[in-house]
């Protein structure tokens, strides 16, 4: 619905926090909440530079349980976000969920990823779906086409008992023939906390090898 909303009626949507796995939890999670209020709210011209959480959660809790909203979630440290080719980038970024986007694939609701700074997340992330998902975008020029690459953290990796991990698996695919930012380990998708952010919002990559990632919102999301 997000990406048919964007190319048959040119409005863009925000991808956020679902209603009841993040806002019916108890208070929620502060972060999650602090950034969809700032993104629906703040309509001044400052740009705004994202910062990564200092915890998070792939704990899922099932909300179609009675009494899930008294299960304390399990939270671990965040390492921040990971650079793994160094760049600068601007340009309109469009946050996806991956199995979704490819769905799409070859109908008319699918994006014109054209200079595109392309964010794609992921729930369940079994490596040998995730090889054929990333092998089709490659197979489709996505990888060409974009300007930057954001990964966010999945809900749930299998390997599969492969000796390598996700990412691993992401940087054999793409090459090393690019020439844009690709960073990992970011938080807008089916982990908690998650960023809210606006299709085509226009943004700012900085990726220096060994410092973290900067993400600058050059842009209000609402006016």
């Amino acid at each position: 619905l997000h990406l048919a909303i964007l190319k048959m009626a040119g409005v863009p949507c925000f991808y956020g926090p679902a209603l009841i796995p993040s806002f019916g939890e108890p208070l929620g999670f502060k972060y999650t909440i602090d950034s969809f209020l700032r993104s629906v709210t703040n309509t001044g011209n400052t740009p705004i530079v994202l910062e990564a959480p200092t915890k998070w959660s792939n704990h899922f809790i099932d909300a179609t349980k009675y009494g899930w909203e008294h299960t304390d979630r399990i939270y671990q440290s965040n390492e921040g976000w990971v650079t793994h080719f160094e760049g600068f980038a601007e340009g309109p970024l469009l946050p996806v969920n991956l199995d979704t986007l490819l769905a799409l694939a070859g109908t008319k609701y699918f994006p014109d990823l054209e200079g595109c700074i392309l964010l794609f997340e992921e729930m369940q992330a079994p490596l040998d779906n995730l090889e054929r998902n990333l092998s089709h975008l490659k197979l489709l020029g996505v990888f060409e086409k974009i300007a930057g690459l954001i990964v966010s953290k999945p809900e749930n990796v299998n390997n599969k008992g492969a000796q390598f991990s996700d990412i691993d698996l992401l940087l054999e695919i793409i090459g090393e023939d690019i020439s844009y930012p690709v960073i990992s380990n970011f938080d807008c998708g089916h982990t908690h906390p998650m960023i809210t952010l606006q299709q085509m919002l226009a943004i700012r990559l900085t990726a220096q090898a060994g410092k973290e990632p900067i993400i600058t919102l050059l842009e209000p999301m609402v006016i």
